[in-house]
């Protein structure tokens, strides 16, 4: 079966003046795409590829390999504009009104679960999502900071079977979950037992719907904004930061980038659902 797809991401160790400046050579530039010119008669072979270089001084240079057999010359045009009018797309919801880049990237990657689950059924099905909200600084009284324990709810938010979700769709419904859950969550510390049920019992019903196979059921927890490039043991902060692989599917987990200027998502899913995904 023929791979349809590749993405690579390359780092580059110089700066992309120095390429640009010294004039670039042919050869040169094959060093910037992800498969050898001609590389589309074998099965393992992509009829799409492609290769974001990122330069030493954080320029970006995009190589694309695609297959002669299914594009040409105007193919490959139309489809580079309008993968970056998609990009544009998502970055102005990025930038909008009360959506932030952590409900972006859930909404993203909701919908393609989602998607997942529909190609391998065959068909819709009801899917749900709880995200983790941490606790500190949203209750009245408010928990320090640092109040150290488990101090996190879970945001529960749902798709019917057969519902038509637009891209937007997921990221109005994501928000708005989180903003209800902080909401009732502000004055559980004073409300008593009503208060506990309210931080305690969306667990309880997750617990019900995960052992539920007719329901998809996804788990997504942002890590963003929490300070751990910032520590420092004495030979420097780190360089990178990262989960390690975890045994349960359909959890996501986000994390900021060492600069703190993009996301890293890690996916945990079947290995057999990851060519669908």
């Amino acid at each position: 079966m023929t791979k349809v797809s590749e993405y690579v991401a390359a780092k580059v160790n110089v700066q992309l003046h120095d390429l640009l400046g010294q004039g670039v050579e042919g050869e040169e530039l094959n060093h910037l795409i992800p498969c050898e010119i001609g590389a589309a008669d074998e099965e393992s072979d992509p009829l799409l590829a492609i290769q974001v270089n990122i330069f030493a001084c954080g320029g970006l240079a995009v190589g694309g390999c695609f297959s002669h057999r299914i594009a040409d010359a105007s193919t490959v045009a139309s489809f580079i504009c309008g993968w970056a009018t998609a990009i544009s797309t998502l970055r102005a919801m990025c930038h909008g009104p009360r959506v932030s880049s952590v409900q972006l990237v859930n909404a993203i990657l909701w919908k393609a679960l989602i998607g997942v689950d529909n190609a391998k059924h065959g068909q819709s099905r009801a899917s749900i999502l709880v995200q983790s909200v941490n606790l500190r600084g949203k209750t009245n009284p408010p928990l320090p900071q640092h109040t150290f324990g488990n101090l996190w709810g879970l945001a529960t938010t749902q798709v019917k079977a057969g519902d038509n979700m637009a891209f937007q769709d997921f990221v109005d419904l994501l928000g708005g979950s989180v903003r209800k859950y902080v909401k009732d969550c502000g004055n559980a510390l004073s409300n008593g037992e009503d208060g506990y049920k309210v931080v305690i019992d969306p667990f309880m019903e997750s617990h019900k719907i995960m052992s539920n196979s007719e329901v998809n059921f996804c788990s997504f927890s942002s890590w963003s904004k929490f300070p751990i490039y910032e520590a420092d043991f004495g030979l420097g902060k780190p360089i990178w930061a990262s989960v390690v692989n975890m045994p349960v599917k359909n959890v996501v987990i986000l994390m900021d980038d060492k600069k703190g200027e993009g996301i890293e998502a890690w996916v945990h899913l079947d290995a057999a659902d990851m060519p669908i995904f």
